[in-house]
């Protein structure tokens, strides 16, 4: 009988999830999925599961030795710059095969009106001429947004987030998506947004709030992804599970 694979998952989106049900229902798969820890509810994943990352472990190598992985597959968010290039380089150096999936970055469309920006320092510069800002960045990366002055910020977050001290009048929004479009229109009309930011993150999920201020002429500043290397990526969910019988 063939031993079986184990596969290590860097999960943390939505089409992780649908790749750790597919995973897990392969006879010759022995599953492992990562989680980052950042929210108290995820969605519930099948097969074993860890949190926050490798430290207890003695670390991301000593993880991949210690476990025989045999194949790491990061479907991590296309923001996530820290693990993704660190996995990358830790599964060359081990000489583990490593896959990414990434999915297609979002392009500006006729009636967009996006204020392109290559990072978080740059996003809260572009929002200096806007009184009612709706920060959709996730409540990891919001502190420099806080140190503007005068604005009313809207925060939409799964859980609660903390916002002391700031010197502009906080909304913190509890919800979880996806949104509708007329959900998000309604949103961005009642609440007299006047400026969107958020992260170029690509996909369906969260798209709705693009296709919002669209409509209603509402300006974006739209957060560049950072570099990817391009090597063993995916931009279709199902080409990467074609290629991961080659492994399994």
């Amino acid at each position: 009988m063939t031993a079986r694979k184990n596969i290590l998952l860097l999960g943390g989106t939505g089409e992780a999830v649908e790749l750790n049900r597919y995973l897990n229902s392969l006879p010759s798969v022995n599953l492992i999925t990562s989680l980052a820890g950042r929210t108290n509810k995820p969605t519930s994943l099948e097969g074993e599961v860890i949190w926050t990352g490798f430290a207890k472990f003695g670390g991301l190598s000593e993880y991949l030795k210690d476990r025989n992985v045999h194949l790491v597959v990061d479907m991590t968010h296309p923001f996530a710059s820290v693990i993704s290039p660190k996995a990358a380089d830790t599964c060359s150096r081990l000489s583990i095969p490593y896959l990414r999936f990434e999915r297609p970055a979002w392009k500006p469309l006729v009636g967009d009106r996006w204020i392109s920006v290559e990072d978080l320092k740059s996003a809260c510069r572009a929002c200096e001429p806007y009184t009612r800002l709706f920060l959709s960045i996730g409540r990891q990366e919001i502190s420099c947004f806080l140190c503007l002055t005068g604005k009313l910020i809207f925060i939409r977050s799964i859980e609660p987030i903390d916002v002391e001290g700031s010197a502009n009048e906080i909304r913190n929004i509890i919800g979880r998506g996806p949104f509708s479009l007329e959900d998000e229109l309604v949103f961005l009309k009642d609440q007299g947004i006047n400026v969107l930011i958020t992260k170029n993150s690509g996909g369906d999920a969260t798209y709705a709030k693009i296709e919002a201020a669209r409509q209603l002429q509402i300006p974006v500043v739209m957060i560049d992804r950072p570099y990817s290397p391009p090597q063993n990526a995916f931009t279709d969910i199902e080409d990467l599970k074609r290629s991961l019988m080659l492994y399994v």
